[in-house]
């Protein structure tokens, strides 16, 4: 087992790591309240048998279902198991009992093999189980498209950067395809810019799906969401003209062969009000 101050340190680093992951009002608490100036005194309390243990919760983000991930600290983390609980008013009390046992095995696993901390492990892998209990929920509620949603709308994106390209470009075309959109990004020098089409309640689907899921990873490597995205522009598609069936990737050499995508899709009126002045500064 680590010394004092090297699990001070661990339990320290770990919670300001999720702290900055999970940044946004509630979305990660300690003790019910957010991290603040005192949080190494009490992690030191922990770890010297100060205080019982701490309490954490993490709102794992999704579209369909609000799960919350609670996780108790004792004083010998992290070489003993925390407290986990798995909290859902819109799962049923079987389906979160399962996926609460399912995290219990995986914690065993991971604290095994790592001898480290281990909730953003939970994090990550709870995140993975939940994008498959909404996926399931989200092809049955597809099927009933809203009578009004029969119009088309071209949405473009415009994205900071992505440090893991390979796993971004997998993730939202598996996505593009889910939803039953089409569409294309283009890569130019530093500029990314996605073009997508469909009917609105799948695009805001999909929107919804790039600010609350893991979609790159942070300099560190570690898994984050799409925090510096900007939506261009959200418009109806009111000419018969449609963009090609899939998702392509085009890498572009110039700002000419840029344009011409947006030419070739007539869509170049988009790219005059909305795109250009984003992009030539």
């Amino acid at each position: 087992m680590a010394n004092v101050e090297e699990r001070v340190q661990l339990i320290f680093d770990e919670l300001k790591v999720l702290d900055s992951i999970f940044c946004a009002k509630d979305e990660f608490l300690v003790n019910d309240g957010r991290l603040d100036a005192d949080i190494e005194s009490s992690c030191r309390n922990l770890v010297e048998g100060k205080v019982e243990n701490l309490q954490l919760t993490v709102k794992i983000p999704s579209e369909n279902t609000e799960m919350r991930l609670g996780v108790s600290l004792s004083k010998d983390y992290p070489s003993s198991l925390p407290g986990i609980s798995v909290l859902s008013t819109q799962l049923t009390r079987k389906k979160t009992s399962e996926i609460q046992e399912l995290l219990k095995g995986h914690a065993k696993e991971s604290l095994a093999q790592f001898s480290e901390p281990i909730v953003l492990k939970l994090v990550e892998w709870l995140q993975e189980k939940i994008s498959e209990i909404c996926l399931e929920t989200e092809i049955q509620v597809s099927r009933k498209r809203p009578v009004n949603d029969d119009k088309l709308y071209i949405c473009v994106l415009k994205f900071d950067h992505m440090r893991s390209r390979k796993k971004y470009l997998k993730t939202i075309t598996n996505w593009v395809t889910e939803l039953n959109l089409n569409g294309c990004i283009l890569f130019w020098e530093k500029i990314i810019i996605e073009i997508i089409e469909g009917f609105k309640s799948d695009i805001s689907k999909y929107l919804k799906r790039l600010r609350t899921c893991t979609v790159d990873v942070d300099s560190a490597g570690r898994a984050c969401k799409e925090r510096m995205m900007d939506v261009l522009c959200e418009v109806e598609n009111t000419s018969q003209n449609r963009i090609a069936s899939g998702f392509q990737t085009l890498d572009c050499t110039s700002l000419k062969e840029f344009e011409q995508i947006f030419q070739n899709h007539r869509l170049f009126d988009i790219y005059q009000t909305y795109v250009k002045d984003a992009i030539i500064k």
